[in-house]
């Protein structure tokens, strides 16, 4: 009888554990590539209310190989503002699927601001290239007024980034091509203008603007609060422009162009089949498995001794 009992015991433990391993196996996390990007071309303010969004164009993918890249392109108007005088807004961004763990990198990339009327942008999406912006555009095509203190004038204004998951990181740029700043006295010029760089470094001002006009170029988030970056996610403006209160108030005008943001593009383990809060059911379901497993064996062999 002892010998009967120990060998039952034996049987239920070990159909207990099969059953486990076979819940276990079915929990195992699978990897995730994700990739996201965010592209906006333009947001203006008059004296701190917003009179220009433009929608933006916000990306992310899964990273399921059955679905394609998601891509976003925009060409949202000015919105009927004088201070976008010429040009033509553009936002576009694009999020690629990895192939974790050895596969290639999830990808993903943003371009946006301000280009001639007559021009294109657009995310070379051809996964063994980088992902760069391209653009076309006439000579002197933006215009852009500063509340009458100054004109920027330039054939395209463009914000850029591009992310991968693996190494985790990113890089953002901008390009300002043929820009120059023109100071104004009710309307007319004073002095000659002054130009602005290429590829300016992160966070550059625009100096010999006098006290009531402030142009930052390539502005990206400080090391330090607030906000401190996130880790693995670039971002930059190309132009953030502001025409000061003389008064201290909210500036008067306020101007950002070009803004994108890349990332994080992260390869992370799946939320588990079975999540911690459905571990008691998942243990129970176990266990049920494990009697159920034990009465049929023992049926099993009773209805072979009675044949004997």
């Amino acid at each position: 009888m002892i010998k009967r009992l120990r060998h039952t015991a034996k049987m239920g433990a070990l159909m207990t554990v099969a059953a486990t391993g076979l819940l276990v196996a079915g929990a195992t996390p699978a990897l995730a590539d994700t990739s996201e990007a965010t592209a906006r071309a333009a947001r203006l303010s008059l004296l701190g209310a917003d009179v220009l969004v433009t929608p933006g164009c916000d990306v992310e993918h899964p990273s399921d190989q059955s679905l394609p890249p998601v891509v976003c392109n925009a060409t949202p108007g000015s919105g009927g503002q004088p201070t976008l005088a010429t040009g033509l807004l553009a936002e576009t961004a694009v999020a690629n699927p990895g192939s974790p763990p050895a596969g290639t990198p999830a990808t993903s990339a943003a371009c946006a601001g301000i280009i001639a009327g007559d021009g294109t942008l657009q995310i070379g999406l051809d996964p063994a290239q980088p992902l760069d912006c391209s653009f076309t555009g006439s000579p002197d095509g933006v215009v852009i007024d500063l509340g009458g203190l100054a004109e920027i004038r330039a054939d395209a204004i463009i914000a850029e980034c591009n992310a991968t998951s693996v190494p985790q990181g990113g890089v953002a740029t901008v390009t300002f091509v043929n820009a120059e700043v023109q100071l104004l006295v009710l309307g007319i010029p004073t002095g000659p203008p002054i130009p602005i760089a290429s590829n300016p470094a992160p966070n550059t001002p625009v100096l010999g603007l006098g006290p009531l006009l402030s142009i930052n170029l390539n502005q990206q988030p400080a090391d330090t609060p607030p906000p401190p970056p996130v880790p693995g996610q670039v971002s930059t403006t190309a132009l953030n422009a502001t025409v000061l209160d003389i008064l201290g108030g909210a500036p008067v005008l306020e101007l950002a162009l070009g803004t994108v943001t890349c990332g994080p593009n992260v390869v992370a383990a799946d939320v588990p089949v079975i999540p911690l809060e459905g571990l008691p059911i998942a243990l129970a379901t176990v266990a049920g498995v494990g009697v159920i497993a034990l009465v049929v064996h023992r049926r099993r062999r009773l209805a072979t001794e009675t044949q004997i």
